[in-house]
C-alpha cells in the first residue's frame, strides 16, 4: 500500500520517511506515531525557514519558529489554533 506521504519523496525524503513511519505505526504503536509526527512538524518548519532564508538557531523552539513564520505571514492562523 502506498503511503499518503510518498508524494514528498522526490524533494523531501526525510519528511516522506517520517510520515510513512507515523502511518505504519499508528495502530501498532500510537506513541511512536505521535513522536514521528512531531518530528515531521519540526522538520517541516526548519525546511520552511531554510526556503524563506530566515535565521534559525538551536535556541529556537518549535513555538518560536511557528510564531516567526506567522509574523512573516508565511503560516495561516488556523495552523496555530489549538
Amino acid at each position: 500500500m502506498k503511503s499518503n506521504f510518498s508524494f514528498l519523496e522526490e524533494k523531501w525524503s526525510l519528511l516522506a520517511q517520517l510520515g510513512e513511519m507515523a502511518e505504519r505505526n499508528v495502530y501498532i504503536d500510537p506513541h511512536t506515531s505521535l513522536i514521528k509526527l512531531r518530528l515531521f512538524a519540526e522538520t517541516l518548519t526548519k525546511y520552511m525557514f531554510a526556503l524563506e532564508e530566515l535565521r534559525d538557531s538551536r535556541e529556537l523552539s518549535q513555538l518560536d519558529r511557528l510564531n516567526q513564520l506567522k509574523r512573516q505571514e508565511l503560516l495561516p492562523q488556523c495552523f496555530l489554533q489549538v
